[in-house]
């Protein structure tokens, strides 16, 4: 702003203009023309939310909210908010919705929060809608209503918002509010993957690999894999041991189920535990050697999530001393009896 644009703004604002009075708020907040000075900022917001302004009323819960040029006060800010909400102002409503949600400066009610994202979710604002499908889908501050849900999450998936997208692809896929639909939720799921949305790799990879489609299985599965996914990284490996979508490949294989099992995931702990073991493939090269010390390590890894393939295979191992495991009949049956127990049948492997 120029020197004379200020000074026509001081003499407007001095005068009662609410307009010319958030715009020199705006002025001292930004340093625009002006040396910067947020209490200065502060001083011609309130003066324009005490004249009725819904922008300034927003604007000074915003310094209230932040603690600029004023002392941070919740309280405050809330009652700002609110009253610029109550005139209509969208953000206004979307942050009064925030702190009823999560309890700042005001009693802590779903059902307030709920109402105000509503109330800006109907003026288009982009992440109330998102809220209320949330609050929709879970029946938190709102009746769980699947269909509601998936209205507020097409409004916000159809601007491109990966995770509406996502959450789109699930009601399809599930029939929650809507006709199961595999062929919509294979649409929505590769909308959100082609964003970097790493639930939707998966759940799109584990679509086509149902298909049969292994080749772009592996693909989105390998994408999900490479975001850290536990479940992906060992679908890369299975895909890699079998030949399937991928040229076989052990060293490949191995590596990824290390990956899975590094993070915790059971299944992938299991396949180590086999493959040190050289139980699945006696007669084929890995390129991993057989180690019963390393076998055991990580059955018991599973089996402690209560793995029961796993618990089986630690029976077996106390059964005949494996990994220098103390023979113990009584706990090997034990694991044995509760991985049959959790529907494990050894004899259908």
């Amino acid at each position: 702003m120029t020197a004379q644009e200020i000074s026509n703004l001081i003499k407007s604002a001095t005068a009662g203009d609410t307009g010319a009075q958030i715009e020199l708020g705006i002025a001292f907040y930004n340093g625009d023309g002006i040396k910067q000075d947020y209490v200065e900022a502060v001083a011609w917001f309130r003066k324009a939310a005490e004249s009725g302004s819904s922008v300034g009323q927003f604007n000074l819960g915003m310094c209230y909210d932040r603690g600029i040029g004023v002392k941070q006060n919740y309280v405050e800010a809330a009652k700002w908010y609110r009253r610029s909400a109550e005139q209509g102002n969208v953000t206004g409503q979307f942050n009064t919705g925030c702190f009823y949600e999560s309890g700042m400066g005001v009693d802590k009610n779903l059902y307030e929060a709920a109402n105000w994202y509503l109330k800006a979710a109907e003026q288009g604002h982009f992440t109330a809608q998102l809220n209320v499908a949330n609050m929709f889908y879970m029946g938190r501050g709102l009746p769980q209503n699947y269909k509601e849900a998936l209205k507020w999450y097409l409004q916000v998936a159809n601007k491109g918002n990966a995770q509406a997208q996502y959450n789109v692809a699930m009601m399809y896929e599930h029939g929650q509010g809507v006709a199961q639909n595999r062929a919509e939720a294979g649409r929505w799921y590769h909308e959100a993957a082609e964003q970097g949305y790493v639930n939707a790799h998966y759940n799109l990879a584990c679509m086509l690999d149902a298909d049969q489609n292994y080749y772009e299985a592996a693909k989105w599965y390998l994408k999900a894999a490479e975001q850290g996914d536990p479940k992906a990284q060992y679908n890369v490996g299975d895909l890699y041991c079998n030949g399937l979508g991928v040229k076989k490949n052990w060293a490949e294989a191995i590596k990824w189920f290390r990956k899975a099992a590094d993070q915790g995931f059971a299944p992938a702990q299991h396949n180590l535990g086999i493959l040190y073991m050289g139980i699945a493939y006696p007669s084929i090269d890995t390129g991993l050697e057989s180690d019963e010390y390393e076998a055991v390590k990580w059955f018991s890894k599973a089996a402690e999530q209560g793995y029961a393939p796993s618990k089986y295979q630690l029976g077996v191992s106390y059964l005949y001393g494996f990994g220098d495991l103390p023979v113990n009949e009584f706990k090997a049956k034990r694991l044995m009896d509760e991985a049959e127990k959790q529907g494990f049948n050894p004899f259908a492997q």
